[in-house]
């Protein structure tokens, strides 16, 4: 364009050559926007922080740093808004913004749940049209104003519209988070505001598409009719078409396991895609986004997915950028004057006054009470983003003037800044002083036969299944009105949009879940396990929420006792016990709940240790078998304890013991007797003593056997605590937290949880051995609490009990003294804007003047968004829809060719590269069009950026994979193969260089270019190879683990030497500058190891298993990684350097590292990366490489790569004593390229080291070496099959010699299938002899092309080893820890292994494993998991087929557990086992392997076997069941003679053995074994033949649903009553180990023999 006629900008490279080279970071677009991006992260966070005390929205905070950081404020300076907001940046910005708020849209529209919208109430609704009509026709009066003064000139009909829509949008989320912070959620008034916002969120997203339809550029007026036309047009396709493809995906992904990285990736295309085309048809591409949002399916846990992958890098990093955008275009320095000032102040009060007018006229009529319906007013009147987005439009279309948008942003601003101090002040709920009716506090009370209330409190699910276990325990007789419980969830209130997600669970606080409207939420667990709870027990329970801050939680907990009248509250112990049994912390932030809860509760409180009491399901009321004991040492909490116990012990499945504990006369002084002071003589508030109590106690269960009482004589605290022991096998035991006595004073002699008082804290202490759960009663009283304080307590004598040490003063009415207890215990703390025109004017015609006279065509300046195609913008000359197609067409053109390339089994990044250099200007890119209209020259800046940060925060994540200890124990052999690796190639790539030197790449650098050839052919690529590794099965080998621990070795050298070569890569100026770059990159490492690591540990000790991630860490933690790429790019050693540096630092152990990779891994590597390897295949043309000189210089690099790599490895391994096929293989595998090489080569070209055609060379020579590295090793390298070993001798458990030893192979997928696998192999072990039983433990993990599927690899690593090394480890790792403590506690023999691989091929680990161990029996979880209400749900399809693979192809014996729980949650040591085992036996070999693995844990001695065997009776001929002419088959009857002689040899062995039982049952029919079997389902596990001979076993299966399961396994499966686990066994048998086939034989048999029946009685139809 000509100079004069608009603005011309130079274009921005990415990346700098560094300070030291003489380049600015600051002018160049990655570390730009680095600068930019931290700097509003860091001055929003700031200003939220100090606007917390004022409680006020974050978005205040980031509105005004917006504001502050442009014109208005730091941007008057021109120096500093022209170095970090150049306007030559601002392409780059309003891109990078718009993504953000692209994305957190698709997020917003996650959080509307349309059904919800349709059951809104008809109040509500009248208040939003209240609440958006009336302001909206005060807005049009005050545009008529505006339009008068200040907008002269503008468009009328949209200026009108764009008023309207300011003034009636109320903000959703923000409203959400004020009401929140208010306490209002619960109550009438929040959830009424909630349910008209959410109605006026959808409403101003309409009236935006109309506002933006209008204000075109008036071409025609038809305009506006065809894009609201076609706007409808696409809403309409959308809800067509896509709900059927994401609830495709949703019903494909099961809770609890993760969601496939392809669904993420093509929903995030999808949001993308959805963008482009409303941004053509001209209603902004937001729009889009947010209607994609609300047509993802809510249920299951695909929505929580997607929100979890995409809310921290968009909420945290992108989308402040879009604030900053915002707040460059305010400069409140142009309302000056009286004028300006009063239009102001009308447009807020016209904006108040109509939305809180209207709002309180209509809530009056609604017959309100006026103070809730001016509290409503205020509330609706609420603005936030989506009004700075309509602000932002306005003025990008030109309908507002910079004037009146400064305008609109103050009011935005001023009406949500008086939201919460307004509300606060005309609405204050009355708070409810004691009630009169408010009676019973307690449980002790005169009549126990009064209603109890019950206040159970939960933090995650994880808390849920005790829970309702000791729920189910507490309701006594079967009375209905007898236990009225309020199941209260604590959700702590985050910052996080997903938080709006736990507001919609809080708008049906106080209702039941189940209501008889259908619910959207029917996969929430906590909603189907109260349900179920209240269905089987008849209990009523009213399921509630409360949302608020950890340092108010405590405030919710005592507001709703106090309110439901509760007599007691149950908290969960801020510990929850791991898979090995010790208790780790949750949130150290739980047990400051707790403490402030035990302080200020108006009632009983008791905190439950859970030790997984019940098990893992509810236990329905008949099945229910619990010991309970109550250890009673003296005083009111004793007492309370009792009495609760008392109450349980009147369910009929609950036996109690209570123990009472009384000092000896002659104790030798070591427990002395205390002067007890006045008030704590014993009595509590029912006046009575503790011996008047348990006399009445005693008289009461004279005639009740379920209860024991005994007492216990001690001298010291050695005999009270060993006499506890004696009880540890009980199940739960009730406690008071602040025993008094002697005895129970004596008892601890430190205490590490005050909450828990003495007694409890040495039941929970590691020193006592227990898999009994805790509960600690404190009872309710308006004295002042007495806690003990952290001090020892010597020998003989006691010291004083202090005060509390919670808050000082005594309680008062529990009401008044926790309200009280609120505040003492909250501790929170001409314009200038015409001078920067004029400025980059200036600016702009200097540049102009140069490019004339250069004669260089002047590129037009992007702006970010368009009009519309309708309105004449083509999108392509747009920056956002852009960039949106090409990485659409990246991403659909990468996964083709990766789909296309599977069957050659290649590597995903050979798709990428391939993908790249096709759209470049080798393939499509010859046609110029297509180039400059899809890949122009202006949109580099832009595409270079998005793959710069794309690549940073990738090779974030690949730091994160690579441990350092790991390196430092890398074996020797290891080693020196990635030595000879890496020296051989580098050497051949120096003598290569120098060819390449002489012919085509004369003039270039010459240490640069050695360097860099060197390190371009010695780069081993590690994620490529392991993903190549587990593709052909080599990871378990040792060829894999050698590869894999010499290319770890190798990447980093590879960063060492990249490092090296950018150094030497300058300009040239001075020697020296290489050696400061060095010197300053080894400071950067040495200061990041040294500083940030600490700052990274402190971090990682704060985030606990099981909790999320805190937001601002998962936030610091990214804009760290920002930081330090600017840092090393002003260096001069590139930024994406120091972005793997964090990621190396940062620990590995705990879920910080874990959580990051969660966060950013599909966002980054499914949309951004595939950018990289476009920019990179722009810059690749392989016709430069043209006549004989070029292609045998491409041969000459491809033999010199391939020989150095190859040979170089080839020599070392056979010097290790390799086998010549394994070190050729190795050779092979050692050679693989992938990202790092392609980096390597960038950064190469864009330093001018490598030319066009030297470039290209080396792309391709990549290129081949991955592409050959498979098909070369499969041809040389072969792992021989065994196909049958010699010394397998045991292939069953059935055997001559049962005394030899036992091999199991145990298969689990996920930490879910750890504890009942574990006391399932517990029980295996028989008699204690270490060698009877050999346990491998093989990890089934699938491969997948995320990055973190390294992690995998890096176990795979340790394949066949323990996991119990001798060097030092963490411990946070489940897995690992559940297995050495079953190994130590058990002495069995364990090898942990892992199999890494495809769902399709696991099968082959599985069987390949089993014939390398020599395993008897294979155990497979089955592949449905059981939830709280006992219904089974599908964990994921894919492993019933891995399932029924393995059941066709072992080599041995399979068992597949369906596991319901078996001994809990976590592993129960032999001294605690206590097991019935039932073996359900019809015959045949399947059943006989079943019967002898139960006789093998009949050794256990807490195991007791009882042998169900079913027999037809004779008179049954002629009836359901046939009979077989199985005479003809001389199997059958060896069969039939094997049952006999087991059922003989059973007989004899029950006869001696009282843990052998056996029973035979005749049946005539299939009713009748239905029968029987339902008579015998109470016990701990089912062992059953996976196909059962005879007519009975067959005519159950004519149902079954799960065919691996068998007829009895499917049957006891698929009864909800049945709590028992089953596991369902399958003998080896060389003639036919196909299940399938063996069921359709039998059921032809079957066939045949209903057939003769029917002939034999015709008259039978």
């Amino acid at each position: 364009m000509a100079p004069g006629n608009g603005t011309c900008y130079k274009p921005m490279k990415a990346t700098s050559n560094g300070v030291f080279q003489g380049d600015t970071p600051l002018d160049f677009a990655l570390p730009l926007a680095i600068l930019q991006i931290c700097l509003v992260v860091v001055l929003t966070r700031a200003l939220a922080f100090v606007l917390r005390p004022m409680r006020q929205p974050r978005v205040i905070a980031e509105i005004v740093g917006g504001i502050l950081l442009g014109p208005s404020a730091l941007g008057r300076n021109h120096q500093f808004l022209n170095t970090l907001f150049p306007a030559k940046s601002l392409t780059v910005l309003d891109t990078l913004a718009n993504l953000g708020l692209l994305f957190f849209l698709f997020l917003v529209g996650l959080e509307l749940d349309p059904k919800a919208l349709k059951r809104t109430g008809k109040k509500a609704f009248a208040i939003a049209m209240a609440g958006i009509g009336l302001p909206f026709i005060m807005g049009i009066g005050t545009s008529v104003v505006l339009r008068g003064t200040i907008s002269k000139g503008v468009s009328g009909p949209p200026f009108l519209v764009f008023m309207g829509v300011a003034l009636s949008i109320t903000a959703f989320p923000v409203l959400a988070r004020i009401l929140a912070e208010l306490k209002l959620l619960t109550t009438d008034v929040g959830r009424m505001a909630m349910s008209a916002a959410a109605v006026n969120d959808i409403a101003a997203w309409i009236l935006l598409a109309l506002a933006i339809a209008l204000s075109g550029t008036g071409h025609s007026p038809l305009v506006a009719l065809w894009v609201l036309l076609c706007g409808a047009g696409f809403v309409t396709a959308c809800v067509v078409i896509l709900p059927r493809v994401f609830t495709m995906m949703a019903q494909r992904c099961p809770d609890g396991e993760p969601v496939d990285e392809i669904y993420v990736c093509a929903t995030l295309c999808c949001v993308l895609a959805a963008g482009f085309v409303t941004d053509t048809i001209g209603i902004h591409a937001l729009f889009g986004a947010f209607v994609v949002g609300i047509l993802v399916p809510k249920e299951g846990a695909f929505a929580g997915a997607l929100v979890e992958k995409v809310e921290d890098l968009v909420s945290g990093l992108f989308l402040p950028l879009y604030f900053v955008s915002s707040g460059l275009k305010t400069n409140v320095a142009t309302i000056h004057g009286a004028q300006s000032w009063g239009l102001l102040v009308l447009v807020i009060t016209t904006a108040c006054f109509g939305k809180i007018v209207g709002t309180v006229v209509v809530s009056l009529l609604c017959k309100m009470p006026f103070q809730e319906a001016l509290a409503v007013g205020f509330l609706m009147n609420t603005k936030g983003l989506v009004e700075l987005i309509v602000l932002n439009i306005g003025r990008d279309r030109k309908v507002l003037n910079e004037e009146t948008f400064s305008i609109l942003v103050l009011m935005a601003i001023f009406t949500t800044f008086i939201t919460t101090p307004i509300v606060m002040a005309v609405y204050k709920p009355a708070k409810r002083a004691s009630k009169t009716e408010y009676k019973h506090r307690t449980i002790e009370r005169k009549d126990p036969s009064d209603q109890f209330r019950l206040l159970a409190c939960f933090h995650s699910s994880r808390n849920i299944p005790g829970l309702i276990n000791l729920i189910e325990a507490s309701r006594g007789t079967e009375k209905r009105q007898g236990l009225c419980v309020y199941a209260l969830h604590l959700m702590e209130l985050s910052e996080r949009p997903s938080a709006i997600l736990m507001v919609h669970k809080a708008r049906k606080n106080g209702l039941p879940f189940w209501n008889k409207i259908q619910q959207s939420d029917s996969s929430n667990q906590v909603v189907v396990a109260f349900e179920a709870f209240r269905q089987l027990s008849q209990v009523v329970i009213r399921p509630m929420t409360a949302i608020s801050a950890i340092h108010r939680m405590h405030e919710d907990i005592g507001e709703s006792a106090d309110r439901k009248r509760a007599a007691m509250i149950i908290l969960p112990f801020h510990k929850h016990q791991r898979i090995d049994g010790s208790l780790e912390t949750t949130r150290t932030e739980y047990r400051s709940v707790n403490r402030r809860v035990l302080e200020c509760a108006p009632c009983s409180v008791a905190i439950l240790v859970d030790r997984g009491f019940g098990g893992s399901t509810h236990v329905a009321a008949s099945n229910v078998s619990s010991s309970i004991t109550v250890l009673f040492f003296g005083g009111k909490d004793d007492r309370e304890a009792l009495a609760y116990g008392a109450r349980m012990a009147e369910h009929p499945g609950i036996s109690l013991t209570v123990v009472r504990y009384v000092a000896s006369q002659d104790s030798s002084g070591e427990i002395m007797t205390i002067d007890l002071n006045e008030g704590s003589d014993g009595s509590g508030s029912s006046g009575i003593s503790d011996g008047e109590y348990l006399a009445e106690f005693r008289k009461r269960i004279t005639e009740d056997g379920s209860i024991k009482y005994e007492e216990k004589v001690v001298k010291n605290p050695v005999e009270t605590a060993e006499s506890i022991r004696g009880f540890s096998r009980c199940n739960l035991f009730l406690v008071g937290r602040m025993s008094e006595g002697p005895v129970a004073a004596c008892l601890s002699a430190k205490i590490e949880c005050s909450e828990l008082g003495p007694v409890g804290n040495f039941l929970t202490s590691p020193e006592f051995v227990t898999s009994a759960s805790v509960l600690v009663v404190q009872q309710y009283s308006t004295e002042k609490r007495s806690t003990p304080r952290h001090s020892s307590m010597s020998s003989g004598k006691v010291a004083e009990l202090p005060a509390g040490e919670f808050d000082d003063g005594k309680m008062e009415a529990p009401a008044a003294a926790f309200f009280s207890a609120r505040s003492q215990l909250s501790i929170f703390p001409q314009s200038d804007s015409e001078g920067f025109q004029l400025q980059c004017e200036c600016d702009t015609v200097l540049l102009e003047a140069e490019m004339v006279t250069a004669n260089v065509t002047c590129p037009k300046h992007m702006v970010a968004t368009s009009n519309g195609f309708f309105q004449g913008d083509s999108p392509l000359e747009f920056a956002l829809p852009l960039v949106i197609l090409q990485i659409c067409l990246v991403v659909a053109l990468t996964r083709g060719l990766a789909f296309l390339l599977r069957p050659l089994r290649q590597p995903r990044v050979i798709a990428e590269i391939v993908g790249g250099i096709l759209l470049g200007p080798s393939a499509l890119g010859r046609n110029k069009t297509y180039l400059h209209t899809v890949f122009p020259p202006k949109s580099v800046p832009v595409l270079d950026t998005l793959a710069n940060i794309g690549l940073l925060y990738f090779l974030f994540l690949s730091g994160l994979e690579i441990d350092p200890k790991a390196l430092r124990r890398t074996a020797k052999k290891a080693l020196a193969l990635a030595v000879a690796g890496i020296s051989l190639p580098f050497l051949m790539g120096i003598g290569s260089s120098l060819v390449l030197r002489a012919t085509i790449s004369k003039g270039v650098n010459d240490t640069a270019f050695l360097v860099y050839m060197g390190v371009a052919l010695s780069i081993t690529a590690f994620p490529v190879l392991a993903r190549i590794l587990a593709e052909l099965k080599l990871l378990t080998t040792d060829i894999g683990r050698m590869a894999m621990s010499a290319a770890a070795v190798n990447d980093v050298v590879a960063w060492v030497l990249l490092a090296l070569a950018i150094a030497v890569s300058g300009s040239g100026k001075s020697p020296l500058i290489a050696f400061w770059v060095l010197l300053s990159g080894c400071g950067f490492v040495i200061l990041a190891i040294l500083i940030v690591r600490p700052i990274f540990k402190w971090m990682a000790r704060r985030c606990h298993e099981g909790e999320p991630v805190q937001e601002t860490y998962v936030c610091g933690t990214l804009a760290a990684v920002l930081a330090a790429g600017f840092v090393t790019d002003a260096i001069g050693i590139h930024a994406m350097f120091g972005a793997f540096v964090i990621g190396v630092v940062i620990p590995k152990e705990g879920p910080l590292a874990g959580a990051l990779v969660e966060k950013v891994e599909d966002l980054v590597s499914g949309l951004f990366l595939p950018l990289f390897f476009v920019s990179s295949g722009l810059k690749t043309n392989v016709a430069t490489i043209e006549g004989l000189q070029s292609w045998g210089l491409l041969g000459l690099v491809i033999c010199t790569a391939c020989f150095g790599k190859i040979v170089g490895t080839f020599l070392v391994s056979l010097l290790c004593k390799l086998p010549v096929r394994e070190s050729l293989a190795l050779g092979f595998l050692m050679n693989t390229k992938g990202l790092v090489e392609l980096i390597v080569l960038n950064i190469g070209k864009d330093r001018k080291v490598l030319n066009d055609q030297t470039f290209a060379i080396m792309v391709l020579m990549a290129l081949f070496t991955t592409f050959i590295t498979t098909p070369l090793v499969l041809a040389v390298y072969k792992p021989a099959r065994k196909s049958r070993r010699p010394d397998y001798k045991y292939r069953t458990i059935e055997r001559k010699n049962t005394a030899t030893q036992l091999r199991i192979l145990a298969c689990f997928h996920s930490t879910r299938n750890i504890p009942s696998m574990i006391n399932l192999l517990e029980a295996s072990r028989g008699v204690q002899k270490v060698e009877n039983l050999s346990v491998y433990a093989l990890h089934l993990m699938e491969l997948s092309e995320r990055s973190s599927s390294i992690l995998m690899v890096h176990k795979a690593r340790k394949n066949g080893l323990p996991f119990w090394n001798k060097g030092p480890r963490a411990d946070s790792d489940q897995v690992v820890v559940a297995f050495e403590a079953f190994k130590q506690l058990s002495h069995v023999s364990v090898r942990p292994m892992t199999a890494i691989s495809s769902m399709m091929d696991m099968h082959e680990d599985i069987c390949t494993t089993a014939e390398r161990k020599r395993a008897a029996l294979i155990i497979l979880p089955f592949h449905r998991h059981y939830r709280f209400d006992g219904s089974l749900e599908t964990s994921r399809p894919e492993l019933r087929l891995v399932s029924r693979k393995v059941l066709t192809h072992s080599p041995c014996s399979v068992g597949i557990l369906v596991d319901r729980g078996l001994g809990g949650s976590t592993h129960v040591s032999g001294s605690n086992v206590s097991y019935l085992i039932r073996v359900i036996f019809f015959g045949g070999r399947d059943d006989r392997e079943a019967l002898t693995y139960g006789l093998r844990m009949a050794e256990h001695p807490g195991i007791s076997v009882e042998v169900i065997r079913f027999v037809v009776n004779p008179e049954a001929a002629g009836g359901e069941i046939v009979s077989f002419h199985m005479a003809v088959h001389s199997s059958c009857m060896k069969s039939l003679s094997m049952d006999a002689e087991m059922i003989s040899e059973l007989k004899q062995k029950a006869s001696k053995d009282i843990s052998v039982q056996y029973e035979e049952k005749v049946v005539r029919n299939a009713t009748e074994t239905l029968d029987a079997i339902q008579e015998v389902k109470q016990c701990n596990l089912f062992l059953v033949g996976a196909t059962p001979e005879g007519g009975i076993g067959l005519l159950l299966d004519r149902h079954n649903e799960c065919e691996e399961l068998g007829p009895i396994g499917g049957l006891l499966t698929s009864d909800s009553t049945v709590t028992a686990s089953v596991l369902v066994i399958q003998q080896y048998s060389d003639g036919n180990n196909n299940l399938a086939t063996s069921e359709e034989a039998a059921v032809s048999q079957l066939e045949e023999g209903l057939q003769e029946k029917n002939k034999s009685s015709p008259d039978s139809n």
